[in-house]
Order: C-alpha cells, then sequence, then structure tokens
C-alpha cells in the first residue's frame, strides 16, 4: 500500500502556474470590531486579485481540458484571474508563522476561526471554480478565477460531453 502511495505521489500530474501580479483592493485594518486576539493582537483583512498565466505548451499543464485552445498573450501564455481574502495579524511579528489556505467549494468563503487568530494563525482564501465568476469586484462571502473560453481554431465554439 505504501509503495502505490508514493507511486502515485510520483507519477501525478499537476498543473504549473505563476503569479505576476497581485493587486489590494480592499484593506480593513484593524478588523474584527478592533478586537484583539491572544499574543497576535489585532488582525486585519486584504482583499483582492492575483494575476496569473499557465504555459499551454508546459507538460505539466497537459491536464487542463482544452488549455491548447484557449486564447494566449503575446508571450504565448494562458492568463488567469482569481481573487483572494487574506486574515493577518497587523503585526506579523506576532504572528505563528502557520498559514491556513482554503480553496472553498462554490466559492464560498471559509475563514480561521476566533481560536486560530488567538493563536496568531494567518487565513488565506482563494478561489478556483469558474462558475463563481459572476461577481468582478472580490465579495464579502466569496471567491471565484476567471479563466478565458477555449474556441476551436476556426473561432467556433467547443463541443462536446460533460460529465458530471
Amino acid at each position: 500500500i505504501v509503495g502505490a502511495l508514493v507511486a502515485s505521489f510520483v507519477l501525478t500530474k499537476t498543473a504549473e502556474a505563476h503569479i505576476r501580479k497581485i493587486v489590494i483592493e480592499k484593506k480593513e485594518s484593524p478588523a474584527f470590531g478592533g478586537a484583539s486576539f491572544g499574543a497576535a493582537g489585532q488582525y486585519e483583512t486584504l482583499a483582492g486579485r492575483a494575476y496569473g498565466e499557465l504555459d499551454p505548451n508546459d507538460p505539466h499543464n497537459t491536464i487542463i481540458t482544452d488549455i491548447k485552445l484557449a486564447p494566449r498573450n503575446k508571450n504565448g501564455k494562458v492568463e488567469y484571474t482569481v481573487s483572494f481574502f487574506l486574515v493577518k495579524p497587523i503585526d506579523l511579528s506576532k504572528s505563528s508563522h502557520l498559514m491556513w489556505q482554503d480553496v472553498p467549494n462554490r466559492g464560498g468563503r471559509v475563514t480561521i476561526s476566533a481560536a486560530q487568530r488567538n493563536d496568531g494563525d494567518i487565513g488565506l482564501s482563494s478561489g478556483w471554480q469558474g462558475e463563481s465568476s459572476g461577481r468582478t469586484v472580490p465579495g464579502n462571502d466569496n471567491d471565484w478565477v476567471i479563466v478565458p473560453i477555449a474556441k476551436n481554431p476556426d473561432g467556433s465554439p467547443i463541443s462536446g460531453l460533460v460529465i458530471g
């Protein structure tokens, strides 16, 4: 069993992406009504967007359906935008240096609990589902990703069986 688990980790394909710009669109400092949490003290929240790109020719990215048909920027990369929400102590020297990364289902934002804030933990929620991208600005309660719409080489829509 252990050998099978190791093989699954070694042989599993993963996509590779790079963030090229981060924009903070909203900052609340102090957050949580100015409450203080344990030795970490007061917290602040940052909401914004991260702009990234993928190389459609990178073998790691072949796992992404139709990436070869997605529009590309001038560098030949496929661009995407993802929202994020960060909860952190105002004074990072008081943090636990532990960050919780939540990638919520259907974009429903998850933040760290008061107990985790009392420990000085940092919380990051980010989007990954395109169907949650109905908003153009990160909301108070959801995160999303915006990806390009792939088309056939002649510009026509891609059609096929959807399973799920």
